[in-house]
């Protein structure tokens, strides 16, 4: 190759080169619209240094720290649940527990032994009596309602439900019939066997023979266990909750003295009939007094669930009335508009 023609091509690549490195600034500035220059570079302000620094005030130490005073279980305004952790629980659920195994403990003792004593004592009293062999009302009153029903069902829903519920003061009033109606039962046999002692006395046999339906067969052995079971669970309950009266405070004393009452009030109701052939006026006493205190106490242990029953009863009937109201007050308002 000759040498002009190394010259010419070495010519050309140079050239190439310039034009490679001058077009990416050229163009851009060929072509773009209104192009302004960058403002002219002002220098910052005087730095400023920043203020003096301040140290926090004083640090202060907290106060010592002062424990609780020590916990009062008899202060009425102490709740036992809210006591530092679950002591009060622990307590609290002892309590629970030692009620629980109780409850179960008198079901069994009172509700199916007792219950079983009282079924045999009315069978033994229709097969002494050949007068009075009425198998449907033994199977029907004493079998089928007052031990099934009463004791065993009664009792064992009673084990299961809430306290606190409705379905605990539905058995609670079921139990309140039967028991007015055992006091009525044996405030009237009291009254028979008053009457029947006059009549003996005074020498009216022929009268006296007129009543002897009403009066009451003597107890057997039987009757009166189940009698002093009765009297000896009520005494026994009536005298824990007066010791509790006694050494509680607050809202604890006063449900230990409405469930003295109940207790002492159910081993009155149980002992009247022990006391009827001997003092028939002691007997229907005790059958009255029993039947009250078991049935304000009864009231006093259901008083939130019938507080809650009466607040919507009375929901209902407010109610009720705004309705008829408003209804009433429309039908005057339309009728006036006939005539106006």
């Amino acid at each position: 190759m000759s040498r002009s023609i190394k010259k010419k091509i070495a010519i050309v690549l140079l050239s190439f080169y310039l034009i490679s490195n001058i077009l990416p600034f050229t163009i851009p500035i060929t072509y773009a619209d209104n192009y302004q220059a960058p403002e002219r570079y002002q220098a910052p302000e005087r730095y400023q240094a920043p203020k003096q620094y301040q140290a926090p005030e004083q640090y202060q130490e907290p106060e010592q720290y002062r424990a609780p005073d020590e916990y009062n279980n008899s202060d009425q305004n102490q709740d036992p649940d809210e006591y530092n952790g679950n002591q009060g629980n622990g307590n609290n659920n002892g309590t629970t527990n030692g009620q629980q195994l109780y409850n179960s403990l008198k079901y069994v003792f009172n509700n199916v032994v007792v219950g079983q004593v009282r079924l045999v004592d009315a069978a033994r009293v229709m097969l002494d009596d050949p007068s009075n062999t009425n198998l449907n009302s033994f199977t029907g009153r004493h079998m089928g309602y007052n031990y099934f029903a009463g004791n065993i069902i009664r009792g064992g829903l009673g084990l299961a439900v809430p306290a606190n519920s409705g379905w605990k003061t539905a058995l609670d009033t079921w139990q309140g019939v039967d028991n007015t109606i055992d006091v009525v039962s044996n405030v009237r046999g009291a009254m028979a066997l008053q009457q029947a002692q006059r009549l003996e006395a005074a020498g009216d046999f022929a009268a006296l023979a007129r009543m002897s339906d009403s009066i009451p067969k003597p107890m057997t052995g039987l009757g009166k266990f189940a009698a002093w079971a009765g009297v000896a669970i009520g005494t026994g309950e009536g005298i824990y909750h007066t010791y509790r009266a006694f050494t509680t405070s607050g809202q604890e004393r006063t449900d230990a003295i409405f469930g003295a009452a109940g207790g002492f009030g159910g081993a009155l109701m149980a002992g009247a009939p022990l006391v009827a052939a001997a003092c028939p006026p002691l007997a229907a006493g005790m059958a009255i007094v029993g039947g009250l205190a078991w049935g304000v106490s009864t009231i006093y242990a259901n008083r939130e669930q019938i507080g809650r029953a009466w607040n919507a009863v009375s929901e209902r009937v407010s109610s009720g009335w705004n309705t008829v109201s408003e209804r009433v007050s429309s039908g005057w308002n339309t009728v006036k508009g006939w005539f106006s």
